[in-house]
């Protein structure tokens, strides 16, 4: 079931505070590499959210695409129900 525009937000909120977290150095075992990868994801997910907005499908789909291959394990539960949902309309 995908997630309602509530959930996804929270979802996204979660990871912006990980995101937080890893930029105050709170979080460990993790390059800066790879924070700086989650931030990129991060950004395409915010943009995904716009798009949506402006009714540009296509273009929230191909970045969910990438975000797939690109982000963590989060970031990609995220995409997976922004699909679900761009499916079920």
């Amino acid at each position: 079931m995908p997630l309602t525009e509530e959930e996804m937000e929270a979802e996204l909120d979660t990871i912006e505070a990980e995101e937080a977290a890893w930029d105050d150095g709170e979080q460990e075992g993790e390059s800066a590499s790879d924070a700086n990868a989650d931030a990129r994801v991060e950004r395409k997910l915010r943009e995904v959210q716009q798009l949506r907005d402006a009714g540009a499908v296509a273009g929230a789909r191909k970045l969910l695409y990438e975000i797939l291959s690109e982000g963590n394990v989060d970031q990609v539960n995220v995409a997976r129900n922004i699909l679900q949902q761009l499916d079920a309309d």
